[in-house]
């Protein structure tokens, strides 16, 4: 009797075999792209979180300055130095002072007691607002005063100077005195920060060296790092957008990737115009950038990540650049966040900070007595 039998030839076990393999390989195949998904997927979140926390620190220093000056450590406060731009003022009602602003770490400008009209209160005061209604803020010199004047319209040092009213005419002497300790204290950027907008840049005596005129040669001269540009030749009082066409004046941070020294860095002037190159532009951002590094201590598989950021004051306009900038230890791969925001300016930033260390601190009203509690003292009034 004969029997059916059913069984694969050995052709078509050949072939199953071949087909199982290639659906294990389209399985591993497919597992493994699925992990590298994964790994992909979570590098990118983490990047991306790295860059929230880079934008946040971004604005957090925009608002606080600390790249500029650490309230807390000491050891980061270099700009506290005569020509930063955050050395304290020290506040004395002790009238009318004759001398030019102190040259040590303390900028001594002198107060009168009760802020008004009076041309005899020529320093910084703290809790003043500067009207432009105010004549003490009035710029009454010659506009067309030149640097090699040859004094046609008069001497008009007679006006408005550094020096005291005395009997030769010279009656006005308070926005000379602003203009004369700001510059000495600060530099350019800061003075600019500080003085009302529409402010005419010059004034007659005063701590630096002065035209045929009496002329502050510092603001009125052009060339090397005097504060006019020389465009067009112009070499007399102008205002801030003539002053800054062209040009740029910028902060230089303690942490900069070039050390500056503070005090000269605070009189340089960038050419920002038409006859700038690349060179001098990359250079321009590498001193003026803070560049802080951020999560300096963190697993080897992580990207590295720099926040910093730019104060600079152009064409009349003063700007703040964050730049957030990461790169990959796996790939090498860079990208970067740069963007411009508004924050606190310099005056706010110093009145931020106490006095002496640490931040200042705003009391409201005591809640029991209902009598208002002492502000600390901050860096414009410190005593």
């Amino acid at each position: 009797m004969s029997s059916n039998r059913r069984a694969f030839t050995l052709i078509e076990m050949l072939i199953a075999i071949a087909l199982g393999l290639v659906l294990v390989y389209t399985a591993a195949a497919g597992l493994r792209v699925a992990a590298q998904t994964v790994t992909v997927a979570n590098r990118l979140a983490l990047e991306n979180e790295i860059m929230r926390n880079g934008f946040e620190i971004a604005l957090d220093e925009v608002d606080l300055w600390r790249a500029y000056d650490e309230p807390v450590d000491a050891m980061r406060q270099g700009q506290r130095s005569a020509g930063g731009i955050f050395c304290p003022f020290k506040s004395s009602a002790v009238g009318v002072s004759t001398t030019a602003p102190a040259t040590s770490a303390t900028i001594i400008i002198d107060i009168a007691n009760i802020p008004g009209p009076t041309d005899s209160e020529r320093g910084w005061n703290s809790d003043y607002v500067w009207p432009v209604a105010d004549p003490r803020t009035w710029f009454r010199n010659n506009m067309a005063e030149r640097s090699g004047t040859a004094l046609h319209f008069g001497g008009y040092k007679r006006f408005s100077t550094v020096g005291p009213a005395d009997a030769t005419g010279r009656t006005h002497t308070w926005l000379a005195n602003q203009l004369d300790r700001l510059v000495s204290a600060f530099g350019y950027y800061g003075m600019a920060d500080y003085l009302p907008a529409g402010t005419i840049y010059d004034y007659a005596g005063g701590s630096f060296p002065v035209t045929g005129g009496g002329m502050c040669s510092l603001l009125a001269n052009t060339g090397g790092l005097n504060f006019q540009n020389g465009d067009g030749g112009a070499d007399f009082a102008q205002s801030l957008y003539r002053a800054t066409k062209n040009t740029a004046f910028a902060v230089y941070p303690l942490t900069a990737a070039t050390p500056i020294n503070a005090t000269s860095a605070a009189y340089t002037r960038w050419n920002v115009g038409q006859n700038a190159n690349q060179d001098s532009t990359r250079t321009f951002q590498l001193v003026t950038s803070s560049h802080d590094p951020v999560l300096e201590i963190r697993p080897t598989t992580w990207p590295t990540m720099t926040v910093s950021t730019a104060r600079t004051l152009a064409y009349n306009r003063f700007a703040c650049v964050a730049r957030v900038h990461w790169t990959s230890p796996l790939t090498g791969n860079t990208s970067e966040l740069s963007f411009t925001c508004f924050g606190t300016s310099l005056r706010g930033a110093r009145q931020q900070r106490r006095a002496d260390s640490g931040w200042a601190v705003w009391h409201s009203a005591d809640a029991g007595t209902g009598s208002p509690n002492p502000n600390d003292a901050t860096l414009d009034n410190a005593n």
